[in-house]
């Protein structure tokens, strides 16, 4: 009996460590709920996609205006950039910035919802050349989220536009994945029939491709290999319940970016808060509130800026664990 109660204690003993351990994981992150958002630039018609350089401006899509970008330094000395109305008009569009990166020469690489097209623009504002907005000749429809390789290819999601005749076919009015490859100067299909795909980026390693669908509330995650994908999958799908510190609802997720350790920052749109995934297992580690509906994330050194819909701001949260640079 005695042998049987030590065998018990020992199991308990052992099972408490693994769960320590699991814990200690990822004790580098802040807990929960524990950091507050900081403003870091104010005035935008639509708050989306932003991004961030190494001297911590901020590039910010729709600064004053639909279309607008404007630059906001770290002093908050703020400037316009451009405007892709006047910069790169398109005809029967209204240009619409919904999401920002930097290449490695410091040009903005820009998914145009308004105008169904990629973009690239200076460093100074100057110019703007159309990367896509054709797949097989037909014009694309709401391009929504960019994201970038340190191979220097272009990923983006396109999803169904709103404005599109309501007898339009299923099939055409799913959404699709595609890369841009600047060495061929081609746009590639990689996946399509996905329910209204948003936020997107690469890991670290540059095995994985990470896409949120807003429409069934989950993360897809690929194989990246050879430079093109494989084994589509589900990585997580967000509870409609809350569970212990995880809220829950009916929260579309959008935004996505990686910090250096590979754990994915998941913008929970209408559920302000950012939900931090561990991949490629899943499971959820912390959850951070916003001040409001939460669009896009961008991480800077240490700090990940959020774009939040409701306050037509960009905000900062110190989480002080190191984000992934994919243009070094």
């Amino acid at each position: 009996m005695r042998s049987l109660y030590l065998a018990m204690l020992l199991t308990c003993f052992v099972a408490a460590t693994a769960r320590g351990e699991q814990a200690d994981d990822h004790a580098d992150l802040p807990p929960t709920n524990s950091v507050e958002p900081i403003v870091a630039a104010t005035g935008l018609e639509v708050a989306s996609g932003v991004a961030v350089d190494e001297e911590f401006n901020v590039f910010a899509p729709n600064y004053r205006s639909l279309g607008g970008i404007g630059q906001i330094k770290q002093d908050g000395t703020a400037s316009l950039l451009c405007r892709l109305d006047k910069l790169a008009p398109v005809e029967g569009r209204t240009p619409f910035a919904q999401s920002l990166r930097l290449d490695t020469q410091r040009r903005l690489i820009v998914a145009d919802a308004g105008g169904g097209r990629l973009l690239r623009v200076e460093v100074d504002g100057s110019r703007a050349d159309v990367l896509s907005d054709r797949y097989q000749g037909v014009r694309l429809r709401e391009v929504s989220h960019v994201a970038l390789d340190r191979a220097g290819n272009i990923y983006f999601t396109e999803r169904p536009s709103d404005t599109k005749p309501s007898d339009e076919a299923a099939s055409e009015a799913t959404g699709r994945l595609f890369v841009y490859r600047i060495r061929t100067q081609k746009t590639e299909l990689l996946a399509g029939g996905m329910d209204r795909p948003s936020g997107i980026a690469v890991s670290p390693d540059q095995k994985k491709l990470c896409v949120a669908e807003q429409g069934t509330r989950r993360v897809l995650i690929f194989d990246i290999e050879d430079i093109q994908i494989a084994r589509r999958r589900e990585l997580i799908r967000f509870p409609m319940q809350s569970d212990g510190n995880f809220a829950a609802g009916d929260f579309a997720p959008k935004g996505l970016a990686f910090d250096r350790r590979g754990r994915l920052y998941v913008c929970m749109g209408a559920g302000g808060m950012i939900n931090v995934v561990e991949t490629p297992s899943g499971r959820l580690l912390r959850r951070y509130k916003t001040l409001g509906s939460v669009s896009d994330c961008h991480f800077a050194d240490t700090t990940l800026y959020i774009a939040i819909e409701s306050k037509e701001a960009v905000f900062r949260l110190p989480l002080g664990v190191e984000g992934f640079v994919y243009s070094k």
